[in-house]
């Protein structure tokens, strides 16, 4: 909300208070007795969908940053992979400028890394990136026990704004497992809707560990569990999610493709018909998934 001077604006006292009553008013999140059917519904959807943005642009800056180069990570995922015409040939738009500070003078570790799109930066699959990651790497990620943490400048994907921290560590074997924290999350929409969302997430490589070096053939399930907050069309809500079945996520696929997610609305009755399943399918690579609430299913598009 902007601020004002009181040298500019000055309100009587009593005005004044009501105006931030009022204002408090405005923000509330409704109890359950207020909230008609149809507003549960909205809150059900909405849920479901501010959960799958979320997972969604965090498993892309976790793309992003294992891809920056072999050195930190796997190097050639995310906007860094590659579009297969050969070993040579790297895709990342040279409009992304990256910048390498060593944080000790005693080897290559810790190092910071600032992916920096500039004002716009459209990558292969068609969205625009603007701002800055910064992550700092304690060690290469492939490595047990290294830890890669990552905060935002004045990042945003398209026209949405992503704030918070992201804290990957590498949980060693066997296999890969990855354990991803993130804290104070903010997304944010042009017209002002936002969501809030704290995650925990293990990723779990199930394939691919036989060309450790090439990132096409490999796959990766998702398991954990979220909470956020979300405003859209004014209406305020918390909830929580539980990854039930684990998601699915293929390197060569931009969206999960089989899992289940279940969320609802903070204070929901664990059998209450409000609570919304999310399922991603049965391994097509699409944006589509199916959403069940109120015994009722509905095919949706996920961002």
């Amino acid at each position: 909300m902007k601020s004002f001077h009181s040298s500019t604006y000055r309100l009587p006292l009593l005005a004044a208070g009501g105006l931030l009553l009022l204002l408090s008013a405005c923000k509330k999140e409704k109890s359950a007795s207020e909230l008609s059917p149809q507003e549960e519904q909205t809150i059900a959807f909405t849920s479901a969908r501010s959960d799958a943005q979320s997972h969604g642009t965090f498993d892309d800056i976790f793309d992003n940053i294992l891809g920056v180069n072999s050195e930190v990570g796997f190097g050639n995922t995310g906007v860094f992979g590659r579009p297969g015409s050969g070993p040579g040939v790297d895709s990342i738009p040279p409009c992304v400028q990256l910048t390498v500070v060593r944080l000790s003078q005693q080897g290559p570790f810790p190092v910071r890394i600032s992916i920096d799109f500039g004002s716009g930066c459209t990558g292969r699959d068609g969205r625009t990136r603007s701002g800055r990651i910064v992550t700092d790497y304690s060690g290469r990620l492939l490595d047990s026990g290294s830890v890669a943490i990552s905060t935002f400048e004045n990042y945003r994907i398209d026209s949405i704004r992503i704030q918070g921290v992201q804290r990957v560590r590498n949980l060693g074997g066997p296999g890969r497992r990855f354990s991803v924290e993130v804290h104070d999350a903010r997304i944010t929409r042009a017209n002002g809707d936002y969501v809030l969302w704290n995650g925990n997430r293990v990723i779990t490589q199930t394939e691919g560990q036989l060309t450790p070096n090439l990132a096409i053939d490999d796959v990766f399930t998702v398991t954990g569990a979220a909470s956020g907050q979300t405003r859209n069309s004014g209406l305020i809500h918390t909830w929580t999610s539980t990854i039930e079945l684990p998601l699915r996520k293929r390197f060569t696929c931009r969206w999960f493709s089989a899992g289940t997610v279940r969320s609802s609305r903070s204070g929901l009755a664990g059998n209450s018909p409000w609570v919304g399943l999310l399922h991603y399918g049965q391994g097509q690579c699409d944006n589509l998934a199916s959403f069940t609430v109120n015994n009722s299913t509905y095919q949706i598009s996920l961002p």
